[in-house]
């Protein structure tokens, strides 16, 4: 059950890290005002799509959902270090 949830947590990870290196690029591209240096902090990336002109609803459910898994990940991870033991 363990090895399970540890595997879980690392594609949570993944998918946040990988989601938001698309998002960030996109924005990019966009031309967008970003500050690099926050980007890969959570919820940065959401903020930036929350307040595009015009909206993009798509891009942002997608900077969400990599908040989430993140967010998702990390008490996973927590319970495989504290199960193993």
């Amino acid at each position: 059950m363990a090895f399970l949830a540890m595997s879980a947590s690392v594609l949570a990870v993944l998918y946040a890290v990988i989601g938001n290196g698309i998002v960030f690029l996109f924005l990019a591209r966009r031309k967008v005002p970003l500050r690099f240096m926050w980007s890969g902090t959570p919820f940065y990336l959401y903020g930036v799509c929350k307040r595009l002109s015009p909206p993009m609803p798509a891009l942002k459910a997608f900077a969400l959902s990599t908040n989430i898994a993140l967010l998702l990940a990390f008490p996973l991870l927590v319970w495989t270090q504290i199960s193993g033991r």
